[in-house]
């Protein structure tokens, strides 16, 4: 009886081990039945996520940040890499999470179902769900599902703003004090990415920044933070230490914060907007 005992619970924890492991991996990729599988690099940064798009379609090159747009119905398999410290990638009503860890590189799968969403777009709430330091509670970001065209759409008209009056001109002008850490005319270059990333961790003022190309095309701000409109975009540009604490944008820009306070005028907010937002 007491082998029985010792058996019976051995047998059954092996089946369950072996059952978890098949099914990790089945979370790890999709199906092999998953046609046209569209591919994400994620990149966990303080206090932000990064998405590469290898191939968003026809051949382009994507770099955006804070909302992952992808197509209904299409499986969507993501490298998840840290730029830091340690971050967990989680999206709970479309996947589990999975720890995006510096060194290392770990992967995950998910897919939009068009028979469990009501309406397209479809707008799905991300969050960090690893402590990640003082803005952990404020890394969020968004899955915005489109139909195909719409998507399609979307990657054709990824590209620099426009600027298409005397008012943006002026804020294309004045968007040239940030570009040590921004990038707004597509794709980041990668060796200036890697300049802003060893600037940063031996404390200068370069630091790695959200591609702001399409931000004009995007529903929020500061990482899912405002929602994204003109009042919105100049609060946080004047004070993003109060919105989002611990972030490096006053911190590094200190030809605009020298003195503790931003050094642009409200025009020059107004220029920036208009430029960044494409508003006509």
């Amino acid at each position: 009886m007491e082998i029985a005992w010792t058996i019976v619970p051995t047998i059954l924890i092996m089946a369950l081990g072996i059952w978890s492991v098949i099914t990790l991996y089945q979370f790890d990729e999709p199906p092999a039945s998953a046609n046209n599988v569209l591919h994400v690099n994620v990149t966990g940064h303080q206090w932000w996520f990064e998405f590469e798009y290898e191939d968003a379609g026809a051949g382009k090159r994507i770099v955006t940040a804070n909302e992952l747009k992808i197509p209904v119905d299409r499986a969507v398999r993501l490298t998840l890499e840290s730029d830091d410290v340690l971050h967990s990638f989680w999206v709970p009503k479309l996947a589990g999470k999975v720890d995006v860890v510096p060194t290392r590189t770990n992967h995950m799968w998910l897919q939009a179902d068009s028979d469990k969403i009501d309406s397209l777009p479809a707008i799905f709430f991300g969050q960090c769900a690893e402590f990640c330091g003082i803005a952990h509670a404020l890394m969020k970001f968004q899955v915005r599902v489109m139909d195909q065209q719409d998507y399609d759409s979307w990657v054709t008209n990824y590209g620099p703003p426009p600027a298409t009056t005397a008012q943006a001109q002026k804020g294309q002008q004045l968007f040239g004090q940030c570009v040590m850490c921004h990038t707004v005319d597509g794709n980041n270059d990668s060796s200036a990415q890697a300049s802003r990333k060893e600037a940063y961790v031996a404390g200068g003022a370069l630091a790695p920044a959200p591609n702001l190309t399409d931000l004009r095309t995007r529903g929020t701000l500061a990482a899912g933070l405002l929602d994204l409109n003109k009042e919105n975009f100049k609060r946080w540009v004047k004070t993003p230490d109060i919105i989002k604490p611990g972030n490096s944008m006053q911190a590094r820009a200190a030809h605009l914060y020298g003195s503790g306070q931003l050094s642009l005028s409200d025009d020059d907010l107004d220029a920036l907007a208009a430029y960044l937002l494409n508003l006509q």
